[in-house]
């Protein structure tokens, strides 16, 4: 099932132009401490090798949670993926263990597409339709880093499953394929979301989104990023150019070309517009020449710079604006990780 193309660098690049919005995680063993996230609660973005080919996330671009817990379906739906609350959730289940959880008949499920009635619905809740229905995919040990990291949530929880939906978090957006694709979409629900405890994993590398700077009074300048591309609609670049830019009835919006692939229906599907929330964030953006620094901003563009600051994070959280200009994921151990998610707030 794992025909898609494959990833044309092993994330360098991705971490390169993204690195001032990612921490990495220092671990001896990754599988463990994405079984500890995943068991605490945690989301875990899973990427290695080949795409899946067809409609099913089977554990190389998949989205990862725990199925004990009912809440996991609202968290996925309304919150990770914003859609429907109406949309199913299948599994993930270890082969061997799967007789244990479900009426299998016999059978293996390998791409997700034989439905079973769970034996005892009230353990996997997040995964189970109202007649205990569910559609699980079986994972043997030819997939080698999925199936140790089930065996590991196996032994922490007694239940070898986990939740298992498509990564893509934006609306419309397709399944992610490239590293870059997947830190994107990856931050696109840290910046809609940044209490949540989310993990990005590449093989032999953990990553979680960085903290918002909060020091306004820095001398470094904000700067649009680089490296993304912005197509500006006629009417934005009026917009902006206009001195009496204040009608949030009429406000621009940026085209941001940032997925896997050119947006050629972009007209039609909307997919990679950012809409400013109001003319003094649609100012801030065009203010950002990457010479002044964020405070003289604040002042030059608002009576009380305090105004600014919630719309600075909102523009660096969605990665379109760079306050610390680093270049890499700044380290940060495993330990440190799991007490920050422990932690209220």
């Amino acid at each position: 099932p794992f025909a898609g193309p494959p990833p044309l660098d092993d994330g360098d690049e991705a971490l390169e132009a993204l690195g001032e919005w990612l921490v990495e995680v220092e671990s001896e063993d990754e599988i463990e401490t994405c079984a500890e996230a995943l068991c605490g609660g945690g989301v875990v973005f899973w990427f290695e090798g080949r795409g899946e080919f067809g409609p099913r996330a089977l554990g190389h671009r998949s989205i990862l949670a725990s199925a004990a817990d009912p809440a996991v379906v609202d968290l996925i739906n309304a919150v990770v993926k914003r859609r429907e609350d109406f949309r199913p959730l299948a599994p993930s289940v270890l082969a061997d263990r799967a007789p244990d959880l479900f009426e299998t008949f016999g059978a293996d499920s390998p791409y997700m597409s034989r439905v079973w009635r769970a034996r005892t619905p009230s353990r996997i809740p997040a995964c189970c339709h109202r007649d205990a229905s569910s559609r699980p995919q079986t994972v043997d040990d030819s997939l080698t880093r999925y199936a140790a990291l089930l065996r590991a949530v196996d032994r922490r929880s007694g239940l070898p499953l986990l939740l298992d939906t498509s990564f893509n978090t934006k609306p419309r957006e397709p399944i992610v394929e490239t590293p870059r694709g997947a830190v994107s979409s990856f931050l696109a629900v840290a910046a809609h979301r940044p209490d949540l405890a989310l993990l990005l994993a590449f093989p032999g590398r953990l990553l979680r989104a960085a903290a918002c700077p909060d020091d306004l009074d820095s001398r470094a300048p904000a700067k649009r990023h680089a490296d993304f591309r912005f197509v500006y609609r006629e009417a934005f670049a009026e917009h902006l150019r206009s001195p009496d830019c204040d009608d949030d009835d009429a406000l621009p919006f940026l085209r941001v070309y940032d997925l896997d692939e050119p947006l050629e229906d972009a007209d039609r599907t909307g997919r990679g517009d950012f809409h400013f929330q109001d003319a003094l964030e649609a100012r801030l953006y065009a203010a950002a020449d990457g010479r002044t620094a964020a405070l003289d901003l604040a002042r030059d563009l608002a009576a009380d710079p305090r105004d600014v600051y919630p719309r600075l994070a909102r523009l660096w959280r969605a990665t379109l604006l760079s306050l610390r200009h680093r270049r890499s994921p700044r380290p940060e151990s495993a330990a440190a990780v799991a007490a920050a998610a422990e932690s209220p707030g």
